[in-house]
């Protein structure tokens, strides 16, 4: 059965559950049992602890496998590139630890030209599927410059 109301002095057909009221449209509402089903687990405290405990070593474990195999990836497709005489550090959160998803990968580079750096960066950038900073060596600080080369990553050339 459908039922109309006029609107206006216009009839229109109404939704289903909708009839028709004294000038206006009227909701009957129609209630349908809604099942949900719970489960609950009992863990004591210290059981709930251990499993968090648990997760979180696995992602950092997880976390350090990537930022491993980001490394020896970047460091290959440095190698790869690097001419002979020239030099380069990982510095940063690969080099250093704390590589993250949202990390960027940081580079510097020496005795390297401008058309060879940016193929390089290009090269660790889809190596790391990561952001590359890039940092020429000589523009650097003396005092950046010697953290650079006391506690970067060195990577050779062939």
């Amino acid at each position: 059965m459908r039922s109309y109301t006029t609107f206006g002095g216009g009839e229109r057909p109404l939704r289903p559950g909708y009839t028709r009221g004294s000038e206006t449209t009227v909701r009957q509402w129609r209630l349908s049992p809604i099942r949900v089903t719970l489960s609950f687990v009992d863990l004591t405290p210290k059981q709930t602890a251990e499993i968090l405990r648990q997760r979180s070593a696995e992602a950092r474990a997880q976390a350090e496998a990537r930022a491993r195999a980001t490394r020896e990836q970047v460091i290959q497709a440095v190698k790869a590139r690097l001419p002979p005489g020239a030099r380069a550090w990982l510095i940063g959160s690969l080099a250093w630890g704390d590589f993250g998803e949202r990390s960027d990968v940081d580079l510097v580079m020496a005795g390297v030209d401008s058309t060879l750096a940016t193929s390089i960066e290009v090269a660790v950038c889809r190596a790391a599927q990561a952001e590359v900073d890039l940092l020429t060596f000589e523009w650097l600080s003396p005092s950046f410059r010697e953290r650079v080369e006391r506690e970067g990553l060195a990577i050779h050339g062939q």
